[in-house]
C-alpha cells in the first residue's frame, strides 16, 4: 500500500506544496518513488551558534533521525526494486529522541564545552526573525513549530522491508563525525 501525506496538512504552505508536487509526479505517467524522510542528524548542525544551541520552544516529540547515507542507500536499492516504483515511502531512523536528547548528544560528542540548552519561546524566536528581516530564519521557525504540532507521520514497514531498515544510530553517526574531524585537524 502506498502511503500518501495527510490532507489535513494542507493548511501548512510547506506541504501544500509538496503535496501538490507528488500528485503532479503522479500524474505525469512516469514511474516514481517518493521519500518521507523525517529529521536528518546532519540538520543538527542548524541548530548551531556560535557557542550555544538554539532550542526552539519546548521539544516532546520524539523523532526517529535518518543519516543522509541511510537515505541514499535507500534511494539506490529503490532503483533496484521494482516493487518500489509508484510508491511512497516513510523513512524512520534505527531510535527515537526529543530534539533536545539529539542536540545534548551531538554536543557532548562535538561540542562538549556547550552545556546550556535553554529553550527560546516561539513568539520571541519569530519576533527576532521579522526584526532581523531573516526570511530564512521566519522559515525554519514555522518548519519546526509545524513538525513540533503535527509530530512524525507514517508508518516505515513497507520502506524498511523493500528497501532495507536505516541502520546508522546517532551515536554511530557522531562518532564517525568525530573521527573525521580528528583525522581533519592532524590529531
Amino acid at each position: 500500500m502506498s502511503q500518501k501525506e495527510p490532507e489535513e496538512n494542507r493548511w501548512f504552505p510547506l506541504v501544500d506544496r509538496k503535496l501538490r508536487s507528488e500528485q503532479a509526479i503522479r500524474a505525469s505517467g512516469i514511474d516514481y518513488t517518493i521519500f518521507r524522510p523525517g529529521w536528518f542528524m546532519e540538520m543538527l548542525v542548524r541548530f548551531m551558534r556560535d557557542d550555544r544551541v538554539l532550542v526552539f520552544g519546548k521539544p516532546k516529540r520524539r523523532w526517529h533521525f535518518v543519516a543522509v547515507e541511510d537515505l541514499a542507500r535507500m534511494v539506490v536499492e529503490s532503483y533496484r526494486r521494482p516493487e518500489a516504483a509508484n510508491k511512497s515511502f516513510y523513512v524512520h531512523g534505527p531510535e527515537a529522541l526529543t530534539m533536545l536528547e539529539a542536540q545534548r548528544s551531538y554536543c557532548r560528542v562535538l561540542h562538549p564545552e556547550i552545556r546550556s540548552f535553554r529553550g527560546t519561546p516561539y513568539w520571541m524566536l519569530r519576533l527576532i526573525a521579522r526584526l532581523s528581516r531573516n526570511a530564512r530564519m521566519q522559515v525554519g521557525i514555522e518548519m519546526v513549530a509545524y513538525l513540533e504540532k503535527v509530530g512524525e507521520r507514517g508508518d516505515p514497514t513497507e520502506a524498511n522491508a523493500i528497501l532495507g531498515a536505516p541502520q546508522v544510530t546517532l551515536e554511530e553517526w557522531l562518532r564517525t563525525r568525530k573521527r573525521g574531524d580528528e583525522t581533519s585537524s592532524g590529531s
